[in-house]
């Protein structure tokens, strides 16, 4: 009985399986291909769902196999061949989709960004922008007089003015650094010491992460649209280092000194989003951009930023902040237990939308903030071993004798001593060069 049944089922599937051939021979005939495969309906589903697993999966914090899931939800074809067309984004010719190069030359002029340039020599500009890369466009400009042969500036380095990385995307509280690095916190094993990043990062413990985060969630629940930098970068390349305009990190030549005109520009541009953010680099970027009315996302990382501020608050209005930003680059900057204080940054933003102010303004943001603000978390920087960024003070009586003398005094061998205090003599001759005293206090001011 079963083998009859069986070889019944058997005719079934080959009758199945003639149909189908004499139906594709059929289309054949009539010139009429075959529907061909929606690879890219393929690719959007399992991305959709990927996506979906990813953000599952971070608030969960558990792991998770995409590629074994997915099986289970879309039966990939046999043939999966994607054409290169479907594997990349689309480019599009607008810089953020909407501006083209008339208007940004139209915008660099009603801040007077091109104004500023000319007095500083460069009369023949040139922008151009790059949106070759779906996600992260670039916009670059620069002066004909720095990609002649016969400029002084063979620097690939040198050869433009502002150089920008922008990235328009809409985020979830999931996609927010900020977010997943309380998450980590919270769950964080101070015997884990795989995990440098988080085990250096003290102001935070991880019951108070969790009570941030918690309140994250109850109050960004929504989509945001914001415009990410990426990266910026505004040089002078003609212009030099000198004892009152001292390299920060991360530069090669000194600053344009239109950073709020170029700030203002980015907000204008911005405007159909809900704000700008970064993650500033070094200690210095944040500074910066705490000066334009930039607010971390995260409340008690702001109240860490400004108990920082306060701890250093003499050391900014002796040295500068140039030198303040080389400490914490260099590692002097240390805490009350004698720990490194290492920069470990996470998003500045601007709000633009009311939907996104709303947040920085909240009740809860505020109490958060006030929390860990009266924690009054304390740096200090080591200077006496510091001396390799001495140079960088805009205090120019900063290095004395006395101070020479103290650290060279535990140096047995007498030529190694010998060359301690050639370096402190020169950084003394760098600071006296200018006997006028410089105090750099900074102002914060509303753009």
């Amino acid at each position: 009985m079963n083998s009859s049944i069986k070889h019944q089922h058997n005719q079934v599937s080959q009758q199945k399986e003639i149909s189908q051939q004499e139906e594709i021979s059929s289309t054949i005939v009539n010139n009429i291909k075959p529907q061909k495969t929606n690879y890219k309906k393929y690719l959007t589903d399992f991305v959709e769902y990927a996506n979906e697993g990813i953000h599952s999966s971070i608030n969960s914090l558990q792991s998770i196999n995409i590629t074994q899931k997915i099986s289970h939800i879309y039966e990939m074809p046999s043939s999966f061949i994607l054409p290169d067309d479907d594997l990349f984004a689309p480019t599009v010719k607008k810089f953020l989709e909407d501006y083209t190069l008339d208007d940004i030359y139209h915008y660099i002029n009603k801040y007077d960004i091109k104004k500023e340039l000319e007095i500083k020599g460069y009369k023949d500009i040139v922008i151009s922008f790059d949106t070759s890369d779906y996600f992260v466009h670039k916009l670059s400009l620069t002066d004909k007089s720095l990609l002649n042969f016969t400029s002084t500036i063979k620097s690939i380095n040198g050869q433009f003015l502002i150089n920008l990385f922008i990235r328009k995307k809409k985020f979830i509280l999931s996609d927010f650094k900020t977010y997943q690095i309380l998450r980590r916190i919270e769950t964080f094993n101070e015997n884990d010491e795989e995990d440098n990043f988080i085990k250096n990062i003290k102001y935070i413990n991880g019951f108070g992460a969790m009570e941030v985060y918690k309140f994250m969630e109850s109050q960004l629940n929504d989509k945001y649209s914001l415009y990410l930098i990426e990266w910026i970068c505004m040089q002078d390349p003609c212009s030099k280092f000198s004892q009152n305009r001292p390299q920060f990190p991360g530069q090669n030549y000194p600053g344009l000194r239109i950073g709020r005109k170029v700030n203002n520009m980015l907000i204008d541009l911005a405007h159909k989003g809900d704000g700008l953010s970064n993650i500033p680099e070094n200690f210095h970027n944040a500074y910066i951009y705490h000066t334009q009315d930039y607010t971390f996302l995260n409340p008690a990382f702001q109240a860490y930023f400004d108990c920082l501020c306060d701890s250093l608050k003499n050391d900014l209005k002796v040295h500068g902040l140039s030198a303040v930003s080389w400490a914490f680059h260099n590692g002097h900057v240390k805490n009350l237990n004698g720990e490194i204080e290492i920069w470990k940054p996470e998003e500045q933003v601007y709000s633009i939308s009311s939907k996104l102010s709303s947040y920085f303004v909240s009740h809860g943001y505020k109490s958060l903030y006030n929390i860990f603000r009266k924690r009054d978390y304390q740096v200090s920087i080591d200077w006496n071993n510091a001396k390799e960024i001495w140079k960088f003070s805009l205090n120019h009586q900063f290095v004395n004798y006395s101070t020479a003398e103290d650290i060279i005094c535990n140096i047995h061998n007498e030529d190694e001593k010998k060359n301690e205090l050639n370096i402190i003599k020169d950084v003394a001759n760098e600071h006296q060069q200018n006997g006028q005293e410089h105090i750099w206090i900074p102002e914060k001011s509303k753009i």
